[in-house]
């Protein structure tokens, strides 16, 4: 169980790194299909390419998820505050690579919509490193999972959307540009980003 994550303000800065990212812009302009898409992907791209990869904190280490097998890597797993007087707050799950995860690429995964879970979507029935077993009774290992090449970070976006809530009412009504406007702020590259792992390459 993990408590709520302290003040952004009370953790430590990211370290500045300009990382090389193997996308143009141009290139997601192509796959994303229309205006606000592309420019969500873009500030996507630049939320984790301000930061360097991958210090979380310590409140947020998963020991074991509930009938998990025994692993060698690490999970984290809290929720980032990206509108305080809003209420408004970003669930993240984050599977460190199975090994040499400080030389590993980032990979943040988001899954469409938006209003498709990104946890229980793509962690767990897509690339991540468990799936749920055929008798509901725990978890198996996912001998595809993503992670064996790099870590992996799934967010929950926007508000509404799997375990990210806010208590203003409004921000339920939402698009590609609102979705957007949390990841833009930094607000999850200042808090969940930070100077252990440095990371050659980001993948979105």
């Amino acid at each position: 169980q993990n408590s709520r994550p302290k003040n952004p303000a009370h953790l430590p800065p990211p370290t500045s790194l300009v990382l090389p990212i193997p996308v143009t812009l141009e290139v997601i302009a192509a796959m994303a299909g229309s205006w606000r898409a592309a420019a969500l992907a873009v500030a996507m791209v630049c939320l984790v390419a301000s930061s360097c990869v991958l210090g979380f904190p310590e409140e947020d280490l998963v020991g074991r998820l509930p009938g998990q097998p025994v692993v060698g890597f690490r999970q984290f797993a809290g929720y980032v505050d990206v509108d305080v007087k809003a209420g408004r707050s970003l669930f993240y799950y984050f599977a460190e690579a199975q090994d040499h995860a400080v030389g590993r690429p980032l990979t943040l995964w988001l899954n469409g919509g938006p209003g498709c879970s990104s946890v229980g979507g793509g962690a767990f029935t897509e690339l991540g490193p468990f799936y749920p077993r055929g008798d509901g009774r725990g978890l198996r290992l996912n001998k595809k999972s993503w992670n064996k090449v790099s870590n992996l970070l799934f967010v929950e976006s926007p508000a509404g959307v799997g375990w990210s809530y806010s208590n203003t009412s409004s921000d339920y009504n939402t698009g590609d540009a609102r979705t957007g406007k949390p990841m833009r702020s930094c607000d999850i590259a200042g808090c969940r980003l930070a100077r252990t792992h440095q990371s050659n390459c980001m993948f979105l």
